[in-house]
């Protein structure tokens, strides 16, 4: 009984927590909005030292969202958006 008292309180604040997420998909007619790491003050620097580490370590691609923008999107070697990762 007093693990029952316990997990209660536990799986509302997830649901809590959940709750208020907001996830964004555009429709399927248009593209995602997008937000320059500049607005952000980003580093341009740090930002290509990123793409070069994850270059050497063989990634296919990245990306970074903010508030349901595009803040980064970068692919490597011959992967590109429309690839498909297999």
């Amino acid at each position: 009984m007093k693990m029952r008292k316990l997990l209660l309180p536990v799986v509302l604040i997830v649901f809590a927590f959940q709750a208020r997420a907001q996830l964004y998909f555009p429709p399927n007619t248009s593209n995602w909005d997008t937000l320059s790491p500049s607005t952000l003050n980003w580093c341009p620097q740090k930002i290509q030292n990123l793409y070069d580490y994850l270059y050497s370590t063989n990634s296919k691609a990245f990306i970074v969202h903010k508030d349901g923008k595009i803040v980064l999107e970068k692919y490597f070697n011959t992967f590109t958006e429309d690839s498909l990762h297999v």
